[in-house]
């Protein structure tokens, strides 16, 4: 009879270790830059119009233009949506050609601080950003609000 209960015990566990595993699965994030960028790099999210961002693989896909811009429809908890925070997961950095197609890893020593932050600026609605420095430029892609301003007032035009 105790290697019943035992059995059922260790069964009941293990359902609810796999059902905590499929409720909380995080998505990594892939990060992909034209060959040779380096300097600041922004998301910028709940923007109408622009397309929402892509999950392939298990990653977020973030894919930059040569302005070093990932404008997204989607919000800034996207792929953790009602969660607290989005939990364990990798990032990945790398340089496309053209065409696409992976042509390098950027390694992390290259990767400045990421941070998330939001700001408004010149009655502009409010801006959610995610700030990527690339190289030499790390530590002051945080605060260089003014050219995020340009990069968004050439892409979406002046507001």
């Amino acid at each position: 009879m105790k290697k019943f209960y035992l059995g059922l015990l260790v069964g009941i566990g293990i359902g609810v270790a796999l059902y905590w595993i499929v409720t909380h699965r995080s998505y990594d994030e892939a990060f992909y830059f034209p060959e040779g960028f380096e300097g600041c790099s922004y998301v910028v999210y709940d923007l109408e119009g622009t397309p929402p961002l892509e999950i392939q693989d298990g990653a977020i896909q973030y894919r930059f233009n040569r302005e070093g811009l990932v404008l997204t429809s989607s919000p800034q908890d996207f792929g953790w949506e009602g969660r607290d925070h989005s939990g364990m997961h990798k990032s990945s950095y790398t340089y496309v050609n053209e065409q696409g197609e992976k042509t390098s890893e950027i390694p992390n020593s290259e990767i400045g601080f990421v941070s998330l932050g939001s700001y408004s600026v010149n009655g502009r609605t409010q801006i959610t950003r995610l700030s990527v420095p690339l190289k030499e430029t790390a530590e002051v892609c945080d605060l260089a609000y003014e050219e995020l301003e340009r990069k968004l007032d050439g892409k979406l035009g002046p507001n």
